[in-house]
């Protein structure tokens, strides 16, 4: 498993499977969580004593909130990459025509 994702959130199983990546060094496993829920972000910080990593997207709460929950690092996953590129190839265009 890479992440904790929402389909985990639709289930019981998600108190399960954060216990189960924070065992025995099995965290490495779990890079990121792909969750909106500032309420449920907060209970998987409080749930675990390893760090926890979300990954920025629609819906997920503000870094300085996330930060107030408990979350030790924040992702930006491909974001970057995407705009630097869009932003490229608008400049190829621009000298190009």
């Amino acid at each position: 498993m890479d992440c904790i994702s929402p389909a985990h959130t639709r289930s019981r199983t998600l108190q399960r499977e954060v216990r189960r990546h924070s065992q025995g060094g099995r965290a490495a496993a779990c890079g990121a969580l792909h969750l909106r829920d500032d309420a449920l972000i907060g209970r998987v910080c409080n749930g675990v004593a390893l760090p926890v990593n979300v990954t920025v997207m629609d819906g997920v709460p503000s870094n300085d909130r996330l930060s107030e929950l408990g979350v030790s690092r924040i992702s930006y996953g491909p974001i970057p990459y995407i705009r630097a590129m869009g932003l490229l190839q608008q400049d190829a265009k621009k000298v190009l025509s």
